[in-house]
């Protein structure tokens, strides 16, 4: 039985291969979630700890607030950049361990017939 059969069949082998996905990409997210947390959170602790650092300015303007405004959007912005990649890259992974093509179709279903890959052609036409 091949990979997708497994999981289409809710076998004790094809629940490893999802739970093993499941768990690849909850690792991602999660040192993303620290990375952030880390990161962005890192600045009230700053303040906190450290309140002279209020007083650091660039061009007038607080340099925590330059941070918080101007530099953390850019930086979430890499970071789900980042995050998306990664899970891209296991969920390729996945597809090749299974046994999937990695053409960009492979994998989808019409959710009318449970289990069937279906394939478009450039004339419009589905073919299994």
């Amino acid at each position: 039985m091949s990979g997708t059969e497994e999981i289409d069949a809710q076998s004790p082998v094809g629940e490893i291969y999802m739970k093993s996905l499941i768990r690849s990409q909850l690792r991602i997210a999660i040192a993303m979630l620290v990375a952030i947390g880390l990161g962005i959170g890192g600045i009230p602790l700053l303040v906190w700890f450290a309140p002279e650092a209020t007083d650091v300015t660039l061009f007038g303007i607080p340099v925590v607030w330059v941070f918080l405004g101007g530099v953390a959007y850019p930086v979430l912005v890499v970071v789900g950049w980042l995050y998306v990649r990664q899970a891209e890259r296991n969920e390729r992974q996945f597809s090749e361990l299974i046994g999937l093509q990695s053409d960009g179709n492979s994998g989808r279903r019409d959710s009318g017939q449970a289990g069937a890959t279906h394939r478009a052609h450039p004339d419009g036409t589905v073919h299994r």
